[in-house]
C-alpha cells in the first residue's frame, strides 16, 4: 500500500517549497547538493574519459605543417591576416567562423611567409588580406567591393563575390606543405 504524504510542512514538501520558508529563499533544498555532487562526479569522469579519447585520437592523427607564401603586399602599412578554412566551412566559405588557423604579421612589401603547424590532414582554403589602416577589417566600399588587398588560395578569382571553398583549396597531408597566393588591390 502506498500513502501520499499531503501535509505541506512535512519535511519532503517542505524540499519543493523552500522560497516559502523565510531565510530559504535562495537556498537549494539538501538533496540538491548531493545530486549536483554526484552529477557533477559523473560530469567529470565523462570529461576525464573524453579528453583520454582525444588524446588518443590527436595522438593517432599525424599533424603536418602548412606554409603559406602571401605574395605582392604593396606597402608596410597595417598588418596582413591570413585565415586557414577547416572543410566544416564548405558551406559558408569565407564568412563562416569555422576557421582551423589565422595569423596575422606586421605588412612588409612583397612577401610574407606564415606558418602553421599541426594541422590534420585534410583540404583546407585559404583566405588573406592586407589591413592597410590596421583597423582589423576588410574594408569594403560600394556593393561590398574591397578597398584594401585580398586574396585566395591557389589565387582563386573572386568574380562577383567570392570564389567556393575548392576553388581556393589546398590539400595537406601527412608531411609539410607549402602554398602561394597573390594579394590583389
Amino acid at each position: 500500500m502506498h500513502f501520499t504524504n499531503l501535509d505541506p510542512m512535512h519535511p519532503c514538501r517542505q524540499s519543493m517549497s523552500l522560497s516559502r520558508i523565510p531565510g530559504t529563499a535562495h537556498r537549494p533544498p539538501p538533496i540538491a547538493g548531493h545530486i549536483a555532487h554526484h552529477e557533477e562526479a559523473a560530469m567529470t569522469s565523462r570529461i576525464l574519459a573524453a579528453a583520454g579519447l582525444a588524446g588518443v585520437v590527436a595522438f593517432q592523427a599525424p599533424a603536418a605543417e602548412l606554409t603559406v607564401e602571401v605574395r605582392g603586399i604593396r606597402s608596410d602599412d597595417g598588418r596582413v591576416f591570413l585565415a586557414v578554412h577547416g572543410s566544416q566551412s564548405r558551406e559558408t566559405f569565407p564568412s563562416g567562423d569555422e576557421v582551423a588557423a589565422a595569423r596575422h604579421e606586421p605588412a612588409r612589401a612583397g612577401t610574407l611567409r606564415f606558418v602553421i603547424d599541426d594541422l590534420a590532414p585534410g583540404r583546407y582554403a585559404l583566405t588573406a588580406f592586407h589591413d592597410e589602416n590596421d583597423n582589423g577589417d576588410l574594408d569594403t566600399g560600394l556593393f561590398g567591393i574591397p578597398k584594401e588587398g585580398y586574396g585566395f588560395g591557389n589565387d582563386a578569382k573572386a568574380t562577383f563575390g567570392p570564389p567556393g571553398f575548392e576553388a581556393a583549396a589546398v590539400t595537406v597531408g601527412d608531411t609539410s606543405a607549402v602554398a602561394v597566393m597573390n594579394v590583389v588591390y
